[in-house]
């Protein structure tokens, strides 16, 4: 078995940490079928290279889906965004019937997977996506400044950043984009007006 990556230092840097990072895979190389693939390149949907192989796969996807994608069975999602990967429990959406090996494979570098529904935003981005966009809102409307809100947020929920430091992290962009893919569902997701649409 063989460890291949493709994409972003960041990205590596948070999931493999201090250990040594596989190497790039390089074009033209095959992937045997007991390889791994961490394609962390944001929402890169290489299907024809998934498709060309029965190794597993890991796609840092947080907006789109397997099924939308028409996705093989041996590719698994996970949340890539900015900071996520650094977490010692990782979200990933696959097929059950490869979920054993995603596992084995993600508590070899330290993780724990928490297996969600293939739906766009996963569950963290999207709980994230709807903090940030509120905060935006009572910014817009002066209830607050951002660094007051981030301060009450971090105080008053316990969590290790406020909205607005959240959104430096991951990009108004990102969080943009997933706020239009959710709200073509629901009218709830809409965007406030500081966000702006992603391009």
């Amino acid at each position: 078995m063989s460890i291949f990556l493709l994409g972003e230092d960041r990205e590596a840097a948070d999931l493999f940490g201090q250990m040594a990072w596989p190497p790039r895979l390089k074009e033209g190389v095959g992937l045997l079928e007991d390889d791994i693939l961490f394609d962390l390149r944001e929402e890169a949907w290489d299907l024809p290279l998934y498709r060309s192989t029965h190794a597993l796969v890991f796609v840092n996807a947080v907006v789109g889906t397997l099924a939308e994608h028409q996705a093989p069975g041996n590719v698994i999602r996970l949340n890539g965004w900015p900071g996520m990967l650094a977490r010692p429990a990782v979200e990933c959406a696959g097929h059950p019937s490869i979920r054993q090996r995603a596992e084995a494979m993600m508590h070899d570098l330290g993780k724990q997977v928490l297996w969600v529904s293939d739906t766009p935003g996963m569950v963290s981005p999207r709980v994230l996506a709807m903090i940030i966009h509120e905060a935006q809102i009572a910014k817009a409307e002066g209830v607050s400044d951002p660094a007051s809100i981030d301060i009450a947020m971090k105080l008053g929920t316990n969590y290790p950043k406020g909205p607005f430091a959240w959104a430096e992290e991951i990009g108004e962009a990102r969080i943009s984009r997933l706020l239009q893919v959710l709200g073509e569902h629901s009218s709830r997701y809409a965007a406030a007006p500081p966000l702006k649409p992603a391009p």
